[in-house]
């Protein structure tokens, strides 16, 4: 859903992931994606090394 500013309701969130944290802060941030089956999907975490950090595997309905 659009908000009459133009921005969706997770505009706060998508910015954060523009953001640069202080050590040992934390912040919220969402990626959308609108996905073109039910396949499991995997999301992989990095740093800014690029160094993999973890993942996460999430089930479609």
């Amino acid at each position: 859903m659009i908000k009459e500013n133009a921005n969706s309701p997770l505009q706060t969130q998508e910015d954060a992931m523009n953001d640069k944290l202080l050590p040992k802060k934390k912040t919220q941030g969402v990626v959308v994606f609108e996905l073109e089956n039910t396949n499991k999907v995997t999301v992989k975490f990095s740093n800014s090394d690029f160094k993999n950090i973890g993942s996460k595997t999430y089930n479609v309905q």
